[in-house]
């Protein structure tokens, strides 16, 4: 299973994972084999075909769609560069939607330029079949 493909869980299993001392969600627990500081293994999480979208008006040389594994490497590398390579992902949490959507709440920092900088920031991973 990767992103870009998803997971039909049944009611019950549902209803098992919305409980905080059951198993994760699959798509969860797909979602939280990402780690971004090494995104060249992260081919075993994602599609083929995966679009990573990305949309911040302080930084528009990088805003855009990035697509495949290697559009995604192109976006890290990118971030790293113009941030000195002190962008970093704090996750807060992870919660699953349905089967087809996962909701990544991260605390994010950077610098740009002489500036720190912080906030907190949303990601929603869409899983679907084929």
């Amino acid at each position: 299973m990767k992103i870009g493909r998803s997971l039909t869980p049944s009611p019950t299993q549902y209803q098992r994972w919305s409980s905080p001392t059951a198993d994760k969600h699959p798509n969860v627990a797909l979602r939280e084999q990402l780690d971004v500081r090494d995104v060249a293994a992260a081919v075993e999480v994602f599609a083929e075909d995966v679009v990573w979208h990305f949309f911040n008006p302080r930084l528009p040389e990088i805003q855009g769609d990035y697509v495949g594994l290697a559009g995604i490497r192109t976006f890290f590398e990118k971030i790293g560069g113009a941030t000195a390579g002190t962008f970093r992902i704090e996750p807060v949490s992870l919660t699953p939607v349905g089967d087809e959507l996962v909701v990544a709440h991260s605390r994010n920092s950077l610098t740009l330029g002489p500036v720190d900088s912080y906030g907190y920031c949303v990601g929603v991973a869409h899983l679907s079949a084929g």
